[in-house]
């Protein structure tokens, strides 16, 4: 499938609504029995590679991108490919003040962080409550440090819970409250309500905030 025909299946995603999954078109509805529509575009990278068809994925979310101004979500492995991602999109139209770079957290490198936000780039901190990974503690380092170094403004943060055993309503844990509940009460204490609140809401407006005719913006 080429990247224009992908970008349409973004669009309809984006304009019409979300099908209930791949094999059934019909699309996904709320309760009121509005269609269930995206509110962004991902796509992803490999660890330190992008192949052939991430390419002609990121293709075609400039390409929907264009169109809607949508933001964008790319995964990355452990923050790897970052500057290298900013620069493939940068090719395509796309400006990095409209790309969050998700699972940043996962290289808890403040001095590639600032660069990264020097660039115009968002950080996803979705790392919350896996340490495995990195631990909260790593996690709310990090998170001064950026704040500390001027990147207040770049930063998104929830929780990766991805599998319904990490649910409490399937009889897991932690569950989505982790986040508001045990993660932002301690973050507030490192670095003030004002700037938790910047994180949590602000950001998230301008971020999630669709630029029709303005992509770049």
């Amino acid at each position: 499938m080429d990247a224009r025909r992908r970008a349409d299946l973004f669009l309809t995603d984006l304009r019409d609504g979300m099908p209930r999954h791949d094999h059934y078109p019909a699309p996904a509805v709320t309760p009121a029995g509005d269609p269930v529509r995206a509110g962004l575009l991902k796509a992803g990278i490999d660890y330190w590679s992008i192949s052939a068809f991430e390419r002609d994925t990121l293709a075609a979310v400039a390409l929907a991108h264009a169109v809607t101004g949508a933001p964008i979500m790319v995964h990355l492995e452990y923050c790897t490919g970052a500057h290298e991602l900013l620069d493939l999109l940068a090719t395509l139209g796309v400006s990095p003040n409209r790309v969050v770079l998700a699972h940043a957290d996962r290289d808890p490198n403040p001095a590639l962080h600032l660069e990264l936000v020097a660039r115009g780039a968002w950080l996803g901190y979705d790392g919350i409550a896996r340490p495995r990974t990195r631990s909260d503690a790593e996690l709310l380092d990090l998170t001064e440090t950026v704040v500390a170094g001027g990147g207040l403004r770049h930063i998104l943060i929830g929780g990766d819970v991805a599998r319904r055993s990490r649910y409490v309503a399937y009889g897991g844990m932690p569950g989505l409250a982790y986040l508001g509940t045990r993660y932002l009460p301690i973050l507030r204490a490192r670095i003030g309500s004002d700037s938790v609140h910047t994180i949590v809401r602000d950001n998230a407006a301008r971020f999630l905030t669709w630029t029709p005719g303005h992509p770049g913006a």
